[in-house]
């Protein structure tokens, strides 16, 4: 089974980077001069831009984590990485819904999310949910394959919440659920941990692991 996203704005940013190159190519044959001195000033506008929105995101960020505890950066399952690096730049955690939730940027490179993602190197979020009581080993890896034998990870609710894209990849281990979501943008912000954070817990709740099982 194959999932599939359009890109549009990549598709949308790539059309314009090339009405950007051929005007300013069509400049040059004409006035040079003039066209490098615009290609400057464009390149330190697009800078200070991307310099500005960092900022106002990092702000935002500040705002929110008041609300919570940072958390250290160490990846909590390093032992499960057999190749590659892991770094989590920041973290944090509190209680949400009655259960421990840590969230947090996480890098990755040289295949050391294999199976929970699909690029060998990239940057998203991840969520640890802490369970109340022990649960067995599960998760649902890539290509679409359940791992474990919890009754619950097969039901019809958890498998269209996943295919409609309400609850992402999972693992269990050791007493927690966690996520792992790749992400496109340079800066995450607010809105990008509680997204993960609500989706991991959807997870949870679906998977019936929101409370001790017998």
């Amino acid at each position: 089974m194959v999932f599939k996203r359009a890109p549009v704005r990549a598709t949308s940013g790539v059309a314009v980077a090339g009405v950007l190159i051929f005007a300013w190519r069509a400049a040059a044959d004409s006035y040079p001069g003039w066209a490098l001195l615009v290609l400057a000033v464009a390149l330190l506008l697009i800078v200070a831009g991307l310099l500005a929105h960092r900022e106002v995101v990092r702000r935002r960020v500040r705002a929110w984590a008041a609300g919570w505890t940072p958390a250290g950066r160490v990846w909590p399952w390093d032992g499960l990485r057999r190749q590659g690096d892991i770094r989590v730049p920041r973290a944090w955690t509190r209680e949400v819904a009655g259960l421990p939730v840590t969230v947090g940027e996480i890098r990755w490179s040289g295949g050391a999310l294999a199976g929970a993602v699909l690029a060998r190197a990239g940057r998203g979020v991840f969520v640890v949910v802490g369970l109340p009581g022990e649960a067995p080993e599960m998760g649902l890896r890539l290509p679409y394959r359940f791992v474990g034998d919890w009754p619950r990870q097969t039901d019809p609710e958890v498998r269209e919440a996943f295919l409609d894209g309400r609850i992402p990849l999972w693992t269990v281990r050791g007493g927690e659920l966690f996520t792992i979501e790749p992400r496109d943008g340079l800066f995450a912000g607010p809105a990008v941990f509680d997204r993960a954070v609500r989706r991991a817990l959807l997870a949870v709740e679906l998977l019936h692991l929101a409370r001790p099982h017998r």
